[in-house]
């Protein structure tokens, strides 16, 4: 009796130890990675079942971030103390149909934030959670939306064709006012329209300034057979209205359905790119390739992030890869995650959301720290969205990470 007695309490101990080993109080570690975490604060979002909006970009304002909220039935785009969860505003002043807010991409600029959803344009006072101004365009737009300081660029079609061909090219747009014009589009080769029938495809152009001048760096695509799309990118000076380069390729043949998605990111004299499967870095000035990494999947929703000389890009069908920026050569290969939020950052961890978990990993070595279940899961079979927000802490203290499932916006302390 007294062998099985001690044969027990060790079965007990070692599944203990299995489940919490080291672990802080409120939370649980299995194979030395934290897999349920207490939130600092955890607020239910609906009064009536699910909701589906999104705010797939990082939003945050002062010390709060933007997420959705529900009540009777409809969405509410809210924005969220970070230390608190206290609402601070809510806003819903939609156009006509539009019944869901999704926000996967904005432009903002001081307390200004434009998205673009369809044919309908809005801007809001992150302040006040007011509308500035709302528009209802001739055409739909791209929800795809960048901009540089006041100014904000959609992609659409223009009012007059080449050959008979559709146009695509970006307009132009003030954060302050309504209006919008049809401005420039790349030198398209007129001979080669997509299999829809367009001619080119613009992506999210980025605008930065170098010795008094103001740039906008872009990738486009065309048309190609089978539904390929071959990337190119060009610069634009926009103090003198004028390109300095404008069809420097991408990649090179055979093509993939290399889409063009995602905004380019500059480091130095260095700009890089995601088109289809690809991770390219290209000359700033001249668009010669310096690098390329080819994976198997394309980066349309973890995208990609550039930090402290490394690359950190999140292929949905690969895994998430860790970079040299100045070579290419792969640091460290992560986990496949699938589709995924897009990726943030805090004192030398990177967070990211999948369905069912919230990773943090190092951004040095790519250890995971995290993978936390939903805290909706048990209770109601939710998992997280694909949002990610981070705030640094103050006075010494940790920062915290904001996401969100489809029931509730949830806050926990960082690990740094």
């Amino acid at each position: 009796m007294k062998i099985r007695i001690i044969f027990f309490v060790l079965i007990g101990f070692s599944l203990l130890t299995c489940s919490k080993e080291n672990s802080s109080p409120g939370e649980v570690i299995q194979d030395g990675v934290v897999v349920e975490k207490k939130p600092k604060w955890k607020r239910w979002t609906t009064d009536d079942g699910i909701h589906r909006s999104f705010t797939g970009g990082q939003i945050t304002y002062n010390d709060g971030f933007v997420a959705i909220n529900r009540k009777n039935g409809l969405d509410y785009l809210a924005l969220f103390d970070g230390e608190t969860g206290d609402i601070i505003w809510e806003w819903r002043d939609l156009i006509g149909i539009d019944t869901r807010m999704d926000l996967f991409f904005t432009h903002i600029y001081e307390n200004y934030l434009v998205y673009q959803r369809g044919s309908r344009t809005y801007c809001i006072d992150l302040e006040s959670g007011e509308t500035v101004w709302s528009a209802q365009r001739h055409q739909p737009f791209h929800n795809y939306i960048s901009g540089f300081r006041y100014n904000y660029f959609l992609t659409g079609k223009f009012d007059y064709r080449i050959n008979g061909i559709n146009l695509y090219g970006l307009f132009i747009g003030d954060v302050r006012y309504p209006g919008i014009e049809q401005w420039i589009h790349p030198r398209y080769d007129t001979t080669r329209q997509s299999m829809r029938g367009n001619l080119g495809a613009p992506g999210m152009p980025l605008g930065f300034t170098r010795d008094g001048q103001d740039y906008l760096i872009m990738a486009f695509g065309e048309g190609g057979e089978d539904w390929l799309v071959e990337p190119y990118c060009a610069l634009y000076n926009l103090t003198r209205e004028e390109w300095v380069y404008d069809r420097a390729p991408l990649t090179v043949p055979p093509h993939a359905r290399n889409s063009v998605d995602g905004r380019p990111i500059i480091e130095g004299d260095r700009v890089y790119f995601t088109p289809g499967h690809h991770v390219v870095c290209h000359n700033l000035w001249t668009g010669e390739q310096i690098w390329r990494f080819d994976s198997n999947g394309n980066f349309v929703f973890g995208g990609m992030m550039v930090h402290n000389g490394r690359v950190y890009a999140q292929s949905e069908a690969d895994a998430l890869w860790c970079l040299d920026a100045e070579t290419g050569e792969v640091l460290w290969k992560g986990p496949h995650l699938g589709t995924t939020s897009k990726m943030a950052h805090l004192n030398g961890i990177l967070y990211i959301v999948e369905g069912g978990h919230l990773y943090a990993l190092d951004m040095i070595t790519g250890e995971i720290y995290w993978k936390i279940v939903s805290p909706d899961h048990e209770c109601c079979d939710e998992n997280f969205k694909r949002e990610i927000n981070v705030l640094p802490g103050k006075d010494g203290e940790k920062g915290l990470v904001l996401t969100s499932t489809y029931l509730s916006a949830v806050a926990y302390e960082a690990i740094r």
